[in-house]
């Protein structure tokens, strides 16, 4: 269930990029070009505010190159984490890369990511909490879509997430806590350069 506060700010922050988007399309056709040079950018993906966290990105693009710092923290879907077990992602910082096919930083690309996250598992029926924390790799895929020629973007990606080092508990109430190898990862980012 997503809370109050998620709520109200995913409204607002999708009020502000519609607000922007209708502007944007009143503009008469080719009069707005496509980002060339340097450009400066601030991103959402939706999806953790609706796990009631956050995923917020400040990104720094250079013709082909893009490179990014997100901070995160949600729910873990069910479908995720093992029976019996529930488990929040407390925080997540990404120092993310990526390589464009096209100058501008549109189109696919091809990049990694490197960073912290800290996992809280529950299990019903058990008292406490177990707490572990990795630092990650991820490999990723994209393609970043600028539908007005600049300004809004969406930028769906998908990657896997593979730990390197990992340290914490390893154990909840008797039962071993999930071991994370590879996980794959899916995200819908909504943003705005300027």
């Amino acid at each position: 269930m997503m809370q109050p506060r998620n709520l109200l700010l995913s409204f607002l922050v999708a009020t502000a990029l519609l607000r922007v988007q209708g502007a944007l399309a009143a503009e008469p056709a080719g009069t707005r070009q496509g980002p060339t040079g340097v450009g400066l950018s601030l991103e959402i993906d939706p999806v953790p505010f609706m796990a009631g966290g956050y995923s917020v990105g400040l990104g720094w693009r250079l013709d082909h190159l893009r490179l990014s710092v997100h901070a995160y923290a949600a729910d873990v879907p069910s479908a995720v984490v093992p029976h019996g077990f529930d488990a929040r992602i407390r925080y997540g910082l990404a120092i993310r890369g990526q390589l464009y096919l096209e100058g501008g930083a549109r189109g696919w690309f091809a990049g990694a990511e490197l960073g912290p996250t800290s996992l809280r598992y529950t299990r019903s029926g058990t008292a406490g909490a177990a707490r572990v924390d990795h630092l990650s790799f991820t490999p990723t895929a994209g393609y970043r879509w600028f539908p007005w020629g600049g300004g809004l973007y969406l930028m769906p990606a998908a990657g896997v997430e593979m730990p390197l080092v990992s340290r914490g508990d390893s154990t909840l109430g008797g039962e071993p806590l999930p071991s994370r190898r590879a996980t794959p990862l899916a995200a819908f980012h909504v943003g705005w350069e300027i």
